[in-house]
């Protein structure tokens, strides 16, 4: 063959093979930046972009569901199961309950408050594990930030428990620039001794723990108070005796005064933890209680009266972890066990509720009017226990002694052990013989064993265990069961004569 046989120049396949040549090349160069540009743009090998990709997915969806307050969602991706809900063996070593402490808005443990954004600004693949460094609300250290401060002079105040504080004095914010200021809180503070000896003999009349000493007890602290109006003990002993006369008004004035005084002051906001959860304002109450647990985890006051605010908020899970903590300190505080107890039978968990309800009866079986027994009712009061119902120390022993009868009861008839539902509700009537709810349990204990056993004469029982309920409040929830039972019991009983 001579070049004069050469095939024809195709100019257009050649320009076609060209194209199609550099744009199969500039689409691979396309889809290989996007993937790094999606990837976060790392500095680490092509075989690592996948795992940067996948990392920085689940760090913006986790943290996404957070900033939306969307807990139970960050928590299915934070254990790898978004149908958690549903695999309750999957929450034994983390709980739900603790991620909430750990991530909810409101959380004393997470130490950026409430986080409404984040930004990843460094990955890196160590081994086969990606590790990332977050700014979480525009922060990137632990240090408390105050973004936001108009510039100028801003005052600023230092505060420790038992020490003078540093300040008031003013420091100077430059706008766009970020500035450090330090603190020096060395100097104890000293009280007057007229001060320091009206107290001790407030605390005198304090500890007798009657109303007339209470009373006395009030005029010594206002002494004291007045001689020195720094004096955040005297104010905090103020709330308690407050407390224990069921004056919550003043209760809850002179413990917010004596925080105001020393904010660092753990046993008052413990204290006025106590007396909001008395008045209501459960929120507030688990905001100062958090506060004490997040700086002292081993008060084991605030993690009791911690465990019976979420009870109350129906926040059963961090209940019983708050309830376990405490118990942990404190293995003897019957109040304890009995909380952890009430929010184990609302979580459906009856064998570990009715183990927790046998401690706290254990603990507590003794004579409240004994020596040596009052005060540490006396202090059940001053901390958040006592009810305006039930005034004396008898009767707030009276009261929990009745929850926890009526709760072993409760446990027991729903596992459908009749009998020993009988003996517990029959125990909580000794206790509290007017509780409408105990007779309707026991009304349905009898019904159903009658149902289980073929007994009549425990349908009469459980008949009059009805009426008796309906007599006492006929408006309860449950009252038009109670009364389509006794017609059904009636109508059973006249066919069987």
């Amino acid at each position: 063959m001579t070049l004069l046989d050469a095939p024809e120049f195709d100019e257009a396949h050649e320009h076609r093979r060209l194209v199609v040549f550099y744009s199969t090349a500039g689409l691979l160069f396309v889809l290989f930046a996007g993937f790094w540009l999606a990837a976060g743009r790392p500095v680490d090998y092509p075989w690592y972009w996948n795992s940067h990709l996948r990392g920085r997915m689940t760090v913006n969806s986790f943290l996404g569901a957070v900033e939306k307050n969307d807990l139970p969602a960050a928590y299915g991706i934070w254990i790898h199961d978004k149908d958690w809900q549903q695999h309750p063996a999957a929450q034994q070593t983390y709980t739900y309950g603790r991620f909430q402490q750990d991530w909810s808005p409101h959380s004393p443990d997470n130490e950026y408050g409430s986080i409404q954004s984040h930004r990843i600004v460094e990955a890196t693949m160590h081994g086969n594990v990606l590790l990332m460094a977050i700014y979480i609300n525009g922060r990137k250290s632990k240090p408390l930030s105050l973004p936001g401060l108009t510039p100028g002079a801003i005052t600023i105040k230092a505060v420790k428990m038992g020490y003078e504080p540093d300040g008031p004095r003013e420091e100077m914010v430059y706008h766009g620039q970020e500035t450090t200021v330090s603190v020096k809180i060395i100097i104890p503070r000293r009280r007057q001794k007229a001060a320091v000896d009206k107290f001790d003999r407030g605390m005198e009349f304090y500890n007798k723990g009657t109303p007339d000493a209470y009373k006395k007890a009030i005029e010594e602290f206002q002494a004291a108070f007045q001689s020195d109006p720094a004096y955040s003990q005297a104010a905090l002993y103020m709330a308690r005796v407050y407390q224990a006369l069921f004056d919550l008004d003043n209760a809850r004035l002179w413990a917010k005064k004596a925080i105001e005084i020393d904010p660092d002051y753990m046993d008052a906001r413990a204290a006025y933890g106590g007396i909001l959860l008395d008045v209501g304002d459960f929120d507030e109450a688990i905001r100062q209680l958090n506060l004490v647990t997040h700086r002292d985890r081993t008060n084991q006051i605030a993690l009791y009266l911690q465990a019976r605010t979420y009870f109350m908020k129906e926040m059963f899970e961090q209940s019983v972890d708050s309830a376990r903590a405490a118990i942990v300190i404190a293995p003897n505080n019957g109040e304890a066990h009995l909380w952890l107890a009430e929010s184990l039978r609302h979580l459906k968990r009856y064998d570990d509720s009715s183990r927790e309800y046998k401690k706290y009866l254990e603990f507590s079986n003794f004579d409240p009017s004994a020596a040596g027994k009052a005060g540490y009712y006396f202090t059940l009061v001053a901390f958040g226990v006592g009810t305006k119902k039930r005034a004396a120390q008898r009767d707030i022993w009276k009261e929990q002694r009745y929850i926890a009868n009526f709760g072993l009861c409760e446990n027991a008839k729903n596992q459908g052990r009749y009998d020993e539902a009988i003996g517990y509700c029959r125990e909580a009537l000794r206790y509290d013989p007017e509780d409408a709810f105990t007779f309707y349990e026991l009304g349905l204990a009898y019904e159903f064993q009658a149902r289980e056993t073929g007994t009549i004469e425990l349908l009469a029982a459980a008949r009059t265990s009805f009426s008796k309920m309906l007599n006492l409040n006929s408006d309860l929830a449950e009252s038009e069961i109670a009364r389509k039972n006794i017609a059904t019991i009636d109508a059973y009983l006249r066919d069987n004569r």
